[in-house]
């Protein structure tokens, strides 16, 4: 079983820089207004202004105009056309607002500060003695300005005002999407994750259909290691839009970084490159997966192409040289080194110039912040290389350090991290904070035994934190001591009595030695304390079902759905489990909404052609069972279930190859053996049956000598679904 490894806490947000499709609203749209104006039009346009010559409809007309230059990149000629407004207006909101929008597109922030705060101010003041029919209008335009106000304040380093004016936008507007997007992104900068998702869900709540917001959703509940719900929500945003690649690249990522979900992560980015060829973010992702499950040789396709949509970048071409190595192609990965070193080198030289000085310990913080991109970016050798000028420049600074082992370890990068918190102890000895980091960074490296010392000084030095003591339970339990493991656990839930996830662990430790009464005990403990949590109603469902109370675990599962309605894997749950009671019109009805939302999902297609077998319905069986075999060849109850319903319909001949199939993807199931035998009996192969009956009757007396390691067959003796995904623990810090 494959237990959490969370990202370090206490990770430092740097900046909020977050870039908004700024939707030009109440700001500049207006029906019938002119075309985007050509230059000579446009010289005569702020000619006709200075001279005084434009009434008030015209002039609403022109600020439209400067608006299309704006949503046409047109930025400095928008900026133009908005100045000569304001000089001949200068407390006009609009103009205000879409200069501050150019001047913002065109990097000269201070004035687009100043504008920016203009814009808010001038609707502040038309709101305050407005009619009351026009004070919505005002409203509107007062929040939208406070939008574009705090991205620009986000991108001069101002994170504070930033949030302080999109909280003034929201509190303003509580309808306005952008507003709430706007403050999304900034509470997640400031890395308030909670408060973060409840903004996104609000926004998805006026838009529904907007993937934007739904993305963004999905990336903060990734990031606060809720990977069940960011993966559903992933799963919704490709069910709205399955053409868009985007969703396809979130799932995949996140879906590598859960244990025993590679080939799955593998396959949702194969799709986003299918769909959106040029996505760099999918390209490099796949390349560097496929490298880590052993097919080198099909990640060059995607390197390559890379390298080709980022040529000033040199990861592609770190991992290039990898999976040549791989490949045994040494020439190849020398030549590869080679351009990461060049292109490093170019960089660097960019970057002396530009700062036309050398780096002192003031430009730390800087280099923090880039270092947190690059690694968020995947741009791991751009990371290491920024990583190796801040400790040097860094010094003895124990807190530069230690922030930037934080970063590493967020990124998975836990070789470097563990240095650098070494490093940062020797500083600095005996620092609970830095030990527990340095702690899970080691169990990530599956150094359990040094990992273990570590958190064992940790727990010493934060005596009222459970963390370090859940640490070390998960550390005892891979070493198969349980009895450690739970008294770890039960010191955790001592002193934070809400530990939903310790009292999870000491549920499926208590389920792995058969103490059943006491693990339903903690599954529900664990439920009542975070009832957010999928994998926690799956696992006790899970529980009742090995022990045959089936109608138990059904009314677990049902109550997932009713929490979770657009999982389809609880309503294939609840189907399983109403099958092996035998309650088929239950059974048919969860299956049924579970291929509505998911529809081409095999598990649930080969359990209707099943339960409509079994029911008499035999096209309706044949029809589903041979979908399923179409999405999954390998499928084995649906090639078991096929092959023996062409049986009972005496189409022997159709059903053996089906047969010896299925015999090939589960040899050591009884039951298939005992149809391959039928079936050849009605066709007169007495060879042929005799080997399978000879077969089946070995099986079945191994099976009945109490070998667990036996296959039973799905179709007699249906067992749930155990997957296991990683969570990670709550944190009070």
């Amino acid at each position: 079983m494959n237990y959490p490894r969370q990202l370090c806490r206490h990770a430092v947000f740097f900046g909020l820089v977050f870039l908004l499709l700024l939707p030009l609203t109440t700001q500049g749209q207006r029906p019938g207004s002119i075309d985007s104006p050509n230059a000579a039009q446009l010289a005569k346009i702020i000619q006709d202004i200075q001279a005084k010559r434009v009434g008030p409809e015209r002039m609403a007309l022109i600020r439209a105009a400067g608006f299309q230059l704006v949503a046409a990149s047109r930025f400095e000629e928008a900026k133009n056309l908005f100045t000569a407004i304001l000089q001949a207006e200068p407390r006009d909101q609009q103009a205000s607002y879409g200069g501050a929008l150019a001047l913002f597109n065109l990097r000269q922030l201070k004035q687009a500060e100043d504008l920016a705060k203009a814009a808010v101010e001038f609707a502040k003041r038309e709101r305050a003695a407005a009619q009351p029919a026009e004070v919505g209008n005002w409203r509107s335009r007062e929040s939208d300005s406070l939008v574009l106000l705090g991205v620009i304040l986000a991108v001069e380093g101002d994170n504070a005002g930033a949030l302080n004016a999109v909280h003034g936008a929201v509190t303003l507007e509580p309808e306005n999407f952008d507003a709430q997007v706007a403050l999304g992104r900034a509470l997640y900068g400031a890395g308030d994750l909670a408060n973060a998702v409840l903004a996104f869900r609000k926004a998805i709540l006026i838009r529904p259909q907007d993937l934007q917001a739904r993305f963004f959703l999905a990336t903060v509940l990734e990031a606060a290691g809720n990977y069940e719900q960011a993966r559903e929500t992933y799963a919704e945003l490709i069910r709205i839009q399955p053409q868009q690649a985007e969703g396809h690249l979130g799932l995949g990522v996140l879906l590598l970084k859960q244990a025993n979900n590679a080939e799955e992560g593998i396959s949702e980015l194969a799709q986003a490159v299918k769909l959106k060829g040029d996505l760099y973010e999918a390209r490099i992702a796949l390349g560097r997966a496929l490298i880590k499950v052993g097919r080198a040789d099909q990640s060059l396709e995607h390197l390559n192409r890379a390298a080709q949509l980022a040529p000033e970048n040199p990861e592609p071409h770190y991992q290039l040289a990898i999976a040549y190595r791989r490949l045994g192609k040494t020439e190849a990965a020398e030549h590869e080194s080679a351009n990461v070193k060049e292109i490093n080198s170019l960089r660097r030289n960019v970057t002396a110039k530009s700062n036309g000085s050398e780096q002192t310990k003031k430009d730390i913080p800087a280099l923090l912040v880039l270092t947190r991109a690059y690694l968020a970016e995947q741009r791991t050798t751009d990371a290491l290389e920024l990583a190796d000028q801040i400790e040097k420049l860094a010094g003895d600074d124990p807190r530069a350090l230690y922030t930037l082992g934080l970063q590493f370890a967020e990124a998975q990068q836990y070789d470097r991290a563990v240095k650098l918190f070494v490093r940062t102890n020797d500083l600095r000895p005996n620092t609970g904070e830095v030990l527990y980091n340095l702690g899970i960074a080691l169990y990530n490296l599956d150094k359990l035994a040094e990992a273990a010392r570590v958190l064992e000084s940790a727990a010493v030095l934060l005596p009222n934190d459970p963390d370090p003591l859940y640490r070390l339970g998960l550390i005892a339990s891979a070493q198969s001591n349980s009895a450690l493991a739970l008294g770890y656990w039960q010191k955790a839930v001592t002193l934070r009595g809400n530990f939903a996830d310790a009292y999870f662990l000491m549920a499926e430790e208590l389920a792995k030695n058969e103490r059943t009464a006491l693990a339903v005990e903690y599954y529900d403990k664990a439920i009542a304390n975070d009832p957010s949590k999928l994998l926690y109603y799956v696992r006790l469902g899970a529980t009742y079902f090995r022990r045959r109370r089936y109608s138990q675990a059904k009314e677990v599962y049902e109550r997932a759905a009713t929490r979770f309605p657009t999982s389809p894997e609880i309503h294939y749950l609840v189907g399983y489990a109403a099958r092996a009671e035998g309650l088929y019109d239950d059974a048919l009805a969860a299956f049924q909404r579970a291929l509505a939302i998911q529809p081409e999902n095999a598990d649930v297609l080969a359990n209707l052609g099943y339960i409509n077998g079994e029911r008499g319905h035999y096209v309706e069986a044949e029809k589903f069972l041979r979908q399923a075999l179409a999405l999954n060849g390998q499928h084995f109850p649906a090639n078991y279930d096929l092959g023996r319903l062409l049986a009972r319909l005496k189409r022997y001949d159709e059903a053996v190859p089906i047969l010896e199939h299925g015999a090939t993807l589960s040899a050591t199931d009884p039951g298939i053996h005992y149809q391959l035998f039928l079936t050849y009996s009605r066709l007169k192969r007495k060879t042929d049956a005799d080997r399978e009956l000879t077969v089946f009757k070995r099986l079945e007396e191994t099976r009945k000598k109490g070998d667990t390691s036996m296959a039973g067959s799905a179709t007699v003796e249906p067992s749930p679904p155990d997957r296991v995904e990683r969570i990670a623990p709550q944190s009070n810090h």
